[in-house]
């Protein structure tokens, strides 16, 4: 009889467990929506990346390859992905893609959550529970998910990946891994480290997985790599490793945004709970995870990928809060085990259901609050939509995000318009300046980057600049107010071009 990736056995869930995995499903669903319809909306700005991955897929529909005719800093799993939504944006309106490209990652974000519970039910119902739960409500996770980012789609991989090995998997269930492996590292490189903490945990089928990564990796880059070798490697693996440090580069400053600490707006978990003091205090706990993992059958690996996927956070030169998407999935499967352990230790009924009650109930309180901030902001849609409608020519923007807002961005791209999808980018890439000792200079000190930046903004028929991280100097923002303005709303300025 034919082996299947999964025993059929194990997909023969107790309507119980279905339910469990319904509600998880929903929750981690609603609490990512709400994210960003309660913040920014579906068409909100302020997280950049997803904007720039909107408008790169764009880019690739009408003919412009990555890399090769414009900088995008990623692997290009992405732009894959992103294809269908700026399809339909380029069909129904760009604000329509966009929308429909969150949600959708939204709903990855909810699958998320419930493969968390299904890591780890092997250590039964508690477990399930705390973990799949744990992980719809963990900000960290919210926050990542609420709209298309990388980490979503690489812990789908990973999770993926560990619920396939299990012992006695499949060899097709090896090779469905190795997949799910090589996508994840399409994505985003960093999935390279928990993706070889998965290798070398898949006794009896590591040569099936290695296949498998390989293949699903060659089939992402091979096409833009085969394109522009030398600026594709340049631009993912060169301008990424070369990253000045962040501000954001001390332990437990870290620490704290991983652990869920803190929001995005640096408010603690708990009011009146000393930041340094809870992050210290979850840190204890995490090192107590560890131990239960690390003596439990079958969840080493979870141990080992937290740790790998720790030190890479803490080591990259750059840090944003979406960083702790990376560890945020196998936090939860700790979580999970060692509920799953120490649970069963509680002979009474009642006392292992008040353990499991009270484990829930904290973990919820530490993240309500971060869960409900405002994130992002509301640009007025319909009346920049209007004014763009009576603007002939191309329109430029610091952000890409705005123009799919405000349905221009697939119009401006059908006429031929220059379109930059990361402006901020060129810091890292082709503007890219260091000072005499090695270190990266800033944008505001850069004048090259200042320059390229300006300029693209103003050959245009309009412009609309809203972005602070975009970094422009004074004497920048001197020549940009110098046009006429178009059109005002509150914050956002439409000004003339020099085209």
């Amino acid at each position: 009889m034919t082996a299947l990736p999964l025993d059929r056995r194990r997909l023969r869930l107790p309507r119980r467990e279905v339910l469990l995995l319904v509600a998880i499903g929903l929750v981690a669903f609603a609490l990512r929506l709400q994210m960003a319809v309660r913040g920014g909306g579906l068409l909100g700005v302020g997280a950049y990346d997803d904007g720039v991955h909107y408008a790169a897929a764009a880019s690739l529909l009408h003919g412009r390859l990555p890399y090769r005719d414009f900088l995008f800093l990623q692997p290009p799993g992405m732009v894959l992905a992103a294809s269908p939504f700026a399809g339909i944006g380029g069909l129904l309106g760009d604000p329509v893609g966009l929308r429909a490209f969150r949600v959708a990652f939204q709903l990855v974000g909810a699958a998320n959550a419930v493969l968390v519970a299904l890591v780890v039910r092997r250590w039964g119902v508690p477990a399930m529970l705390v973990g799949g739960i744990g992980y719809a409500v963990f900000f960290p996770a919210v926050y990542d998910e609420r709209t298309a980012l990388l980490e979503p789609v690489g812990t789908t991989g990973i999770l993926l990946a560990l619920l396939l090995t299990r012992h006695g998997a499949s060899h097709r269930a090896h090779l469905v891994a190795g997949l799910a492996l090589g996508v994840a590292c399409g994505f985003k490189i960093w999935y390279v480290v928990p993706a070889l903490v998965v290798l070398a945990f898949a006794h009896g089928g590591r040569l099936r997985v290695l296949a498998g990564a390989v293949v699903a990796g060659l089939v992402v880059y091979l096409p833009f790599f085969a394109a522009a070798p030398a600026t594709m490697w340049a631009q993912v693996v060169l301008a990424q490793a070369g990253r000045g440090r962040s501000d954001a580069s001390g332990f437990l400053t870290r620490a704290r945004t991983l652990l869920g600490a803190v929001g995005v707006h640096r408010h603690g978990a708990l009011p009146g709970v000393d930041v340094r003091a809870l992050t210290i205090v979850l840190l204890l706990l995490v090192v107590a995870g560890l131990v239960i993992a690390v003596l439990t059958p079958g969840a080493r690996v979870i141990a080992t990928m937290l740790v790998a996927d720790w030190a890479v956070a803490q080591a990259s030169p750059s840090f944003f809060a979406h960083y702790a998407g990376l560890t945020a999935p196998v936090l939860m499967l700790l979580l999970g085990v060692a509920v799953g352990r120490v649970v069963p230790l509680l002979k009474h009924r009642g006392a292992a259901a008040g353990a499991v009650t009270l484990t829930l109930v904290a973990v919820v309180a530490l993240n309500a609050r971060h869960d409900l901030e405002r994130v992002d902001v509301r640009p007025p849609g319909a009346a920049l939509q209007a004014a763009a409608a009576r603007i002939p020519g191309c329109i430029a923007s610091d952000d890409p995000t705005l123009l799919a807002v405000m349905d221009v961005l697939s119009r401006d791209l059908d006429e031929g318009c220059p379109l930059r999808p990361d402006t901020g980018g060129y810091s890292f890439g082709p503007e890219r300046l260091e000072a005499a000792g090695g270190g990266l200079v800033g944008r505001r000190q850069n004048p090259g980057y200042q320059r390229s930046t300006t300029d693209y903004l103003l050959d245009s028929a309009a412009f609309i600049r809203w972005r602070r991280n975009t970094a422009l100097n004074a004497e920048s923002l001197d020549r940009l107010r110098e046009q006429p303005v178009l059109a005002k709303h509150g914050i956002w300025t439409i000004r003339a071009g020099t085209r």
